[in-house]
């Protein structure tokens, strides 16, 4: 009787995050290690035609195609038998979200014959979601979290002795950081004393919590005279080749060889981290013979870096210039042939779903490449109508609209752009667009005004509700740090200006590259009272483990040495960045404008910065 009632409590336990609709295995048959799954929706709900459900696991994350079976939907999925519990959200064929549970995610136990199968199922379902809300955007609070891990332990104590109570700790700092932190510290304590490698790694990752860097390195320097093949020394043999200057094609292989020898590690997955580096340097010199002699080396990878590399001699906008672009242009025709081949000749690990978003991805580089070469209509043919690749990015639609006008003409582009702004498709970019097409139609300037207007509140409209859906508030959350010249700034004190919160490291490319932009931004205002701009560095520690001292003389270098004027803000703890779920949600370069009563109305505005500056200022 106990044994009955410790398994009903579990299942209390593990559906706590309360399930209205219902996803549950349709049998315990496993044919080729696939599994089918019945989904039967929350009432009311009416599925989109080409719905799918988005899987994640420990091991993946992928959308599979639902079937309509019955009074039911059904589809089928890969699954390893070490695989525990799954989370499920039903989307459509955008990726937009269908069915979440009311924020919660449908959960399926696999392993659920016994107590001790359930308990496991159930702590392995607790560590799945954090990324389970990162990746599906769901709602399930730390606090949800702790409880639920409670509940657990207090049925399974024994559980407590595993890494996943790390995890738990994790969540309980996130509620109560002072509460938690006498808990967290006798833990890391005493898992650093046992001297067991994966024991010492988890002190390590609750002091990386709280920021106890001299714990973090004495625990390091241990860990490497104990065990000098050991995962420490893999970390510690990774951050270092990372942080190597000048790498050349030569000391890479040398440095590959040298961590094959020390760690007897030559998996196809260590070469592929060694040679990304490689294909980069040898593309450097324009050596792509040397790229296709590669051994091992993973075809997906290679076009990644082709993209990646043809995307920044684009110019990666519609106005700048772009350089190399024949070079630009070869690299990415390659990127999508090795893509569309892959598709083509899929392996049992790959994601069709991956994979067409890849080509897409790589397929608007080519054609922005193409637009700037002057080659218009293949420029069009390889972006793609946005619509028919369930593209609902506004950069793809402003780019479209760019080539169709050199393509088709514009009174196609006027139709188009009016079709998106009715669709709440909005962008200064394409406002200014069809602003000149109406000039050039001889359109009445009165028709473009009223439109450009409803554009705007939809502008409007749109970033609010993005504001109230990622942060959960439009509350602008008040904080103290320092600047450049050591002076202590505190964001309440700026209430009846306009604010613009600029999050960046200097690790970051996507930052630099932004900073000339708004350094215009910057300048064009700097004479203006009724505005403010802080550039908040954050993530700096973690990226190359300096001090606060190491961090300003860091960024005061990169500062002068662009000549920028910005107001710099050291986030040195990066407490200001979680409070605006920055790194974890958005990631940085990341911007957040404040309007004079304190209330949050865009985050990363980007191209419509300027728009909402001069409608808020």
């Amino acid at each position: 009787m106990k044994s009955l009632i410790t398994i009903l409590f579990i299942f209390c336990i593990t559906f706590a995050f309360a399930q209205s609709g219902k996803i549950y295995l349709k049998d315990t048959q496993t044919v080729n290690g696939k599994e089918t799954f019945v989904y039967k929706p929350i009432k009311g709900i009416a599925l989109p035609e080409n719905s799918k459900a988005n899987v994640l696991s420990i091991f993946t994350n992928k959308s599979v195609p639902i079937q309509k079976v019955g009074n039911a939907y059904e589809f089928v999925t890969q699954i390893s038998d070490s695989i525990r519990a799954i989370y499920f959200i039903i989307i459509d064929s955008k990726g937009n979200t269908v069915d979440d549970n009311f924020g919660k995610g449908y959960v399926v136990l696999l392993k659920n014959k016994n107590h001790d199968e359930i308990a496991k199922s159930t702590l392995e379902q607790l560590d799945l979601v954090r990324n389970a809300n990162y990746f599906f955007k769901l709602d399930i609070t730390s606090q949800d979290i702790v409880n639920q891990y409670e509940k657990l332990y207090a049925e399974n104590p024994e559980l407590k002795k595993g890494d996943s109570y790390v995890n738990y700790l994790s969540a309980k700092y996130d509620v109560d950081k002072d509460a938690i932190k006498p808990e967290m510290l006798s833990y890391a304590q005493a898992k650093a004393a046992t001297g067991n490698e994966n024991d010492m790694m988890m002190a390590y990752r609750i002091y990386k919590t709280l920021k106890i860097e001299d714990k973090c390195q004495e625990i390091m320097d241990l860990a490497l005279q104990r065990y000098p093949t050991g995962d420490f020394a893999k970390m510690k043999f990774w951050n270092e080749f990372y942080m190597k200057p000048d790498k050349t094609v030569d000391n890479v292989k040398e440095t590959m060889k040298q961590y094959e020898t020390t760690f007897q590690d030559s998996s196809s997955l260590t070469k592929n981290r060694f040679n990304q580096f490689l294909v980069y340097l040898y593309l450097a010199n324009k050596d792509t013979a040397s790229i296709e002699n590669l051994k091992d080396c993973d075809k997906l990878m290679i076009a990644e870096v082709y993209n990646n590399v043809a995307w920044n001699l684009s110019g990666e906008d519609l106005t700048s210039p772009g350089k190399d672009l024949d070079y630009a242009a070869a690299l990415s025709k390659k990127s999508i042939d090795l893509i569309k081949n892959r598709m083509e000749h899929p392996e049992a690990t790959d994601n069709p779903d991956w994979l067409e978003t890849t080509y897409n991805n790589n397929a608007d580089t080519y054609a922005l490449i193409l637009y700037k070469q002057g080659k218009y209509g293949e420029a069009l043919h390889y972006e793609g109508l946005p619509e028919k690749k369930d593209s609902t990015n506004i950069y793809n639609k402003e780019r479209y609209a760019a080539y169709a006008e050199k393509a088709k003409g514009a009174e196609f582009v006027r139709t188009y752009i009016e079709s998106q702004l009715q669709n709440g498709y909005v962008s200064t970019n394409l406002l200014d667009q069809l602003h000149s097409i109406y000039q050039q139609l001889n359109l009445p300037e009165s028709q473009f005004e009223a439109i450009k207007q409803k554009g705007k509140d939809v502008i409007a409209k749109n970033y609010a509700n993005s504001v109230q859906k990622i942060l959960g508030t439009t509350k602008a959350t008040d904080f103290e740090l320092t600047n450049l010249e050591g002076k202590t700034v505190k964001l309440s004190d700026y209430k009846g200006k306009l604010v613009v919160l600029d999050f960046w490291a200097t690790w970051c490319r996507p930052c630099r590259a932004s900073f000339p932009k708004m350094q215009e931004i910057v300048t064009k205002y700097k004479d203006n009272n009724n505005i403010e701009f802080f550039f908040i560095d954050c993530g700096e520690r973690e990226a190359g483990k300096f001090t606060n001292n190491q961090i300003k003389e860091k960024v005061f270098k990169f500062i002068a040495d662009n000549q920028y004027t910005f107001n710099v803000l050291f986030d040195f703890e990066d407490a200001v960045q979680q409070n605006y779920k920055v790194l974890g949600n958005q990631g940085i370069p990341c911007q957040i404008v404040i309007d004079k009563t304190g209330k949050i109305i865009a985050i990363n505005p980007r191209d419509n910065l300027q728009t909402l500056i001069d409608k808020n200022i």
